[in-house]
C-alpha cells in the first residue's frame, strides 16, 4: 500500500511539473485546469499532506510540536503512578487544532463534491 501511495505522489508531483512548465511555455498563466486534468484519475483523498514538499513539511514540524508538547506536559506532572490524562490531551490538542479544522474542510469539500 505504501508503494502505491509513494507512485501516486510522484505521479501527480509529475503531472503537475509537466502542466506548470507548459503553462510557462505557452505564456499561461491559468495551470488549475491542467493540473486538476492530470489529478482526476488519481483518488487523492488521504495523501493531500504528500503532494507538495511544504506541506510536507508542515506535517512533520507539527508531529514535532505535538511530541514535544506531550512530552512537556508528562515532564511537568509529578512522577506518580497516575498522569492526569485531560491535560497531556489539552496539549497535544493545541498544537494540533490547525490539522484537524483544515481535515474537517477536507471532509466538507469532498462531501460538497459528491
Amino acid at each position: 500500500m505504501r508503494r502505491a501511495v509513494f507512485e501516486d505522489v510522484l505521479e501527480v508531483r509529475a503531472a503537475r511539473t509537466a502542466s506548470n512548465e507548459a503553462a510557462a511555455a505557452d505564456g499561461d498563466n491559468d495551470d488549475d485546469n491542467d493540473a486538476s486534468a492530470g489529478e482526476s484519475s488519481r483518488c487523492l483523498i488521504g495523501i493531500e499532506h504528500l503532494l507538495t514538499p511544504a506541506s510536507v513539511n508542515e506535517v512533520r514540524v507539527c508531529r514535532a510540536r505535538c511530541t514535544h508538547a506531550v512530552l512537556a506536559e508528562q515532564a511537568r506532572q509529578a512522577p506518580s503512578a497516575r498522569f492526569r490524562l485531560e491535560t497531556i490531551a489539552f496539549a497535544s490538542l493545541g498544537q494540533t487544532w490547525q490539522s484537524s479544522l483544515r481535515a474537517r474542510k477536507l471532509g466538507r469539500f469532498h462531501e460538497d463534491s459528491l
